[in-house]
């Protein structure tokens, strides 16, 4: 089975060294106090997605799950990053959203940083956490988890580790992120969890949102695609563009050249009550694309040479765009390439446009 969620170096060095450090947290899982799991004795919930954006809308399915199955009166709280958490309060994900970046996902090596992590989540305990839920398997953070001290906690264990949870599954590697995530939600009393499409409308006004940011540049879109896509569209539509820092350089290209294109720029906050009100989003594999799908917009969205299937926008009316052929590059990236995102055609991605909204309008 080929695994394209961690790296392979990674997944072996985490599982060595899991193997490595189980003696001694075996040895303090005895002196902890084993309690039998009973879901009417679950007052707070702890759900950790502490990496990106994305992410954290990737799981939104499973914490309505939570809400769903549990009485108003169980508290969730969501522990997720800096970066995430104003959307997250926003959009009320849960009753209560604490904020935690984690040094491995910063990529910090200070070993002060990770004893502030440990501190931390040692001061989480007094929270008194019933059921505490780590979607990713990744072992930091169920070390990090550990150390909570939740009555009962659930997880993966892709990369070693299942000592620190008291219930771990199977990781489903070829599954869908959202989808991987409703499924450890269903393992809390083995029920079956349905992930409910949103309501989708191609709406007949609005823009046609160009997204051209995204963290990592090898999953970027190159710049001169963006204008040719640009021009293809703009006697057709009314496009618009949201600038960041890492499209500063085509919105000034789109500047430069007086393109008639309108340019967006606003926090998190303000682009998710703009984006509501569009026709579709065009973004490589990025938050844009899920936050979008969250609202029910259509996307268009750009992958390389990493497989879609684990972190597209989930629904009907999206479209993927990717390269024809599997990657053949020499490429300094285990799982991304630059030299794939170039071969996705600027009139493929017009085409999509095209079908999408001209053939879905909303009724």
């Amino acid at each position: 089975m080929k695994q394209e969620i961690y790296k392979p170096s990674f997944l072996f060095f985490s599982i060595l060294i899991g193997a490595l450090i189980a003696p001694f947290y075996r040895f303090f899982n005895l002196l902890r106090p084993n309690t039998l799991f009973q879901v009417e004795m679950v007052k707070t919930i702890l759900v950790a997605e502490y990496h990106r954006i994305g992410d954290v809308l990737m799981i939104i399915p499973a914490l309505h799950a939570l809400k769903e199955r549990f009485n108003k009166d169980v508290r969730i709280i969501l522990l997720c990053s800096s970066s995430s958490a104003p959307l997250a309060r926003d959009l009320e994900l849960a009753n209560e959203v604490i904020t935690f970046d984690a040094p491995w996902t910063t990529w910090s090596f200070s070993p002060f940083k990770w004893i502030q992590a440990r501190s931390f989540a040692r001061s989480l305990r007094n929270r008194h956490i019933d059921l505490a839920i780590d979607f990713k398997g990744d072992i930091r953070n169920s070390w990090f988890l550990w150390h909570i001290k939740s009555k009962h906690s659930l997880g993966y264990a892709a990369t070693g580790g299942n000592y620190f949870f008291s219930r771990t599954f199977p990781f489903p590697f070829q599954m869908h992120q959202t989808k991987r995530a409703m499924n450890l939600v269903s393992k809390i009393e083995d029920k079956c969890t349905v992930l409910i499409e949103p309501n989708w409308v191609v709406k007949k006004s609005g823009y046609v949102v160009l997204h051209p940011g995204t963290v990592d540049q090898k999953r970027s879109w190159p710049l001169c695609h963006w204008i040719t896509l640009i021009n293809s569209l703009k006697d057709d539509f009314k496009l618009a563009i949201v600038k960041t820092k890492e499209s500063e350089d085509i919105v000034y290209s789109v500047q430069k050249n007086k393109l008639p294109i309108y340019i967006f720029e606003g926090d998190i906050i303000q682009f998710k009550n703009w984006l509501k009100e569009q026709r579709l989003l065009i973004a490589p594999d990025s938050m844009a694309g899920h936050l979008a799908a969250y609202l029910g917009i259509p996307v268009i969205s750009l992958f390389g040479a990493q497989n879609p299937e684990l972190t597209k926008p989930l629904g009907d009316k999206n479209i993927i765009e990717k390269p024809v052929n599997e990657c053949s590059h020499q490429r300094d990236h285990w799982r991304l390439c630059s030299a794939c995102m170039k071969t996705v055609e600027p009139v493929s991605v017009r085409e999509s446009v095209i079908n999408l909204v001209m053939c879905n309008y909303e009724k």
